[in-house]
């Protein structure tokens, strides 16, 4: 159950004099207590604190401190002074506060006698207690005659032992517990994995300012882990022996490449099994086969291929590749390894966010390895697979129709999946204990924001666009008066548009939950195009800057994404996997067939200012930047070492090619801008960023003046470990 703070926030400044607030009497102060720590709320840090700011003052008379300017400044940390008119985070935060607490009412918290509600219009909170039950007869006070008094205690010894044993033949089903906490480290935990006896969860935790990643044990009856790793590299990925006495994992080695180790408990001995090419989290999972001969981890066969999976064989310390997702994926990841070990379940992604769920039948001989069978057709985020111990189904965490990533039952039988009820915004990374009884995940609690720098650097950088959510994509204005950005502020993918300091904002659409994302202005400034996966499969539709009704522009079931518009708005480029794998194409805008323009693989395409080049990437399953004459052409590479995850964090001014680069972990930034002058001749660094960039979007725009620069910058990053027994 999160503490109650104690905090600066507890008291009031009213011209300068502090007020302290009053408690709260005894039954008010569980019932808040027993609120934020249910299901509905405690994955939601910030609703709690919300919920407990204006009960607090509520309940000491001091409504008329209840503003949006001071909830603002004091549950959402604005600057005192900030502007309610275009930062609407107060009131998008009421609404999801209504809606949790007709959620919470509506299922643990029926039977409470005390509620708390924020009618609409104020942010004053009611509190209403339920009239107590009518209290029960008593007997009458004239005593039994006594020839009846024994055989009256006859009858109540007789009910009393039927109902006794009645209660224990009929005993009602165990009900699920509360989710709770079971870790709230400073950083980020990540990767549970059940031990095999089911009594301790090993982890990853980044706990140290240098944003190195260890390994950690808790065992469940305990309140503290303990480190199993210290080490300035970060570890990844995570997996048990069967026998419960070592521990698999990467270690990132600094130079693009992780090494495969495994870690006796008892002494700490460790020993490697070779290197595969670094990942992110979500990418470098293991699987330890319940035989114990085998871990099957994801690789690259060679650099731009897309991800496999590979088993490394322990005894003859050698590798075996698994699969062979078709030219032009991200590739497969994820393995997670059926109770019986015949069954390899894995994420095959398009790209990101693109992705499905595969069953793989092993056998010994790799020949013999039939095709991978595809288990969902959703098309959509993934971040974690663990097997119920029966193998009759997988828990998932699925981005379904929402932008949050929930929980799913999915039946490896086909049949479709379930959600699993209770959740908060976001459930990864499940992990099932062996007996099945306790499901574990991970929720993460991140702020994604916009920045702006001068191109010069002559100024340190400034907010220019956040929110308690994700605000990421930006794009300029082709006459930089405006921009237009991603954002969940709301608690769905929206588009939205602002003037080019942050204000005036204005959602400019939302598909209800889908992702909608990659905005482009026209060169005339009155259209956009953008891509959404409304349908399924990613679409690219165009919609009137100032708003309107989106019209389609290229759909199907092939993925089409990242559009760009030509500099005389005749025509969009974009990528699409309609051929070989994601390729470059550019189709006009008033109709017409399109022009495939690369063959050896496409991704984020740009026109440089002048018209006379399509620059590009290579998405996440490859390096480097590449640019080929607009009408197509043979393909030039621009930059060797652009990383796969930041295929599109890079832009061009006339003069000017801005890209990111990630820097190792224990580095003294997380990542460096750069700016390199077209020609190649010289290259100079604008900011060392000391927070990690969007990663796999776009995230970098530069003004039409090439005088400032706009980054996405996760500004707050976290995770916690929530733990849900009996569950099923």
């Amino acid at each position: 159950m999160p503490p109650r703070p104690r905090s600066a926030r507890d008291i009031l400044m009213v011209r300068f004099v502090t007020v302290p607030l009053p408690p709260l009497p005894p039954h008010i102060e569980r019932h808040l207590d027993q609120v934020v720590g249910s299901s509905v709320f405690a994955p939601s840090p910030r609703l709690c604190r919300f919920l407990r700011f204006i009960v607090e003052r509520s309940a000491a008379g001091r409504r008329d401190e209840l503003k949006e300017s001071l909830i603002g400044v004091q549950v959402f940390d604005r600057t005192p002074g900030y502007d309610t008119k275009s930062d609407a985070i107060v009131r998008v935060e009421a609404r999801r506060l209504r809606a949790k607490l007709d959620e919470y009412y509506e299922g643990p918290g029926q039977a409470d006698t005390v509620r708390f509600s924020m009618p609409k219009g104020g942010y004053v909170a009611e509190i209403t207690e339920a009239a107590p039950p009518p209290p029960v007869p008593t007997a009458s006070p004239n005593p039994a005659p006594p020839r009846f008094a024994l055989v009256a205690s006859v009858i109540v010894i007789v009910a009393l032992l039927t109902g006794f044993v009645a209660a224990r033949r009929y005993a009602p089903p165990r009900h699920a517990s509360e989710p709770r906490p079971l870790t709230t480290m400073p950083g980020g935990e990540s990767m549970p994995a059940f031990s095999p006896d089911g009594r301790t969860l090993a982890f990853l935790a980044e706990d140290t300012p240098d944003g190195t990643t260890d390994i950690f044990l808790q065992p469940l009856d305990a309140d503290q882990a303990t480190p199993v790793t210290r080490t300035p590299q970060a570890e990844a990925g995570l997996a048990w022996s069967p026998d419960g006495k070592s521990l698999a994992f990467f270690r990132h080695r600094g130079d693009g490449r992780m090494t495969l180790l495994t870690r006796t408990l008892d002494g700490g001995a460790e020993r490697s099994w070779g290197d595969v090419e670094e990942a992110s989290s979500s990418l470098a999972q293991l699987a330890w086969s319940p035989d114990s001969r085998s871990l099957i981890a994801a690789d690259r066969e060679a650099p731009g291929q897309p991800l496999r999976l590979v088993r490394f064989w322990l005894a003859a310390n050698r590798r075996e590749w698994l699969t062979s997702p078709p030219v032009g994926y991200a590739g497969d990841s994820c393995p997670a390894l059926s109770p019986d070990g015949r069954t390899l379940a894995f994420r095959r992604s398009r790209t990101e966010q693109i992705e499905d769920i595969y069953l793989l039948a092993l056998a010994d001989d790799p020949s013999r390895l039939p095709d991978p069978r595809r288990l969902t057709t959703e098309s959509t985020g993934m971040r974690g697979l663990a097997w119920l111990p029966d193998g009759t189904a997988l828990i998932a965490s699925l981005q379904r129709g929402s932008t949050s990533r929930l929980l799913w039952r999915v039946p490896v039988n086909g049949a479709a999946p379930t959600r699993i009820p209770g959740f908060g915004l976001s459930a990864v990374q499940p992990a099932v204990s062996p007996n099945g009884v306790r499901l574990v995940w991970s929720t993460p609690d991140d702020d994604m924001n916009i920045w702006a720098i001068p191109t010069d650097a002559s100024r340190p950088p400034e907010t220019r666009i956040a929110s308690t959510y994700f605000d990421m994509a930006p794009q300029y204005s082709p006459d930089g008066s405006r921009l237009v950005f991603r954002s969940t502020r709301t608690g769905v993918s929206a588009l939205w548009t602002c003037d080019r300091y942050g204000r005036q904002l204005r959602k400019l659409i939302d598909f209800g939950g889908a992702q909608v994302s990659a905005p482009r202005w026209s060169p005339d400034g009155l259209r956009i195009v953008f891509e959404t996966r409304a349908q399924g499969s990613s679409d690219l539709y165009i919609i009137p800057s100032l708003g309107g009704a989106p019209k389609p522009f290229v759909t199907g079931p092939s993925q089409e994404v990242l559009p760009w518009w030509s500099g005389d708005g005749r025509s969009i480029y974009y990528a699409s996997d309609e051929a070989a794998g994601f390729q470059i194409w550019k189709r006009p805008v008033d109709g017409g067939p399109a022009q495939r323009l690369t063959t050896n693989g496409g991704f984020a395409p740009m026109e440089s200012p002048d018209g006379r080049h399509v620059y590009y990437s290579k998405g996440a399953s490859g390096t480097g930047l590449y640019r080929m004459p607009a009408e197509g052409g043979p393909e030039q590479t621009v930059l060797a070492s652009l990383q796969g995850p930041l295929w599109g964090n890079w832009t061009l001014s006339r003069t000017t090619l801005f890209y990111l680069e990630l820097l190792p972990a224990g580095a003294d930034a997380r990542a460096v801008i750069h700016a390199r002058s077209l020609d190649g001749n010289a290259t100079r660094e604008v900011l060392r960023m000391r927070r990690l960039p969007a990663r796999w979007d776009t995230g970098l725009a530069v003004s039409p003046d090439g005088r400032e620069l706009l980054y996405a910058q996760l500004d707050r990053f976290g995770a916690d470990l929530f733990l849900l027994e009996h569950w099923q």
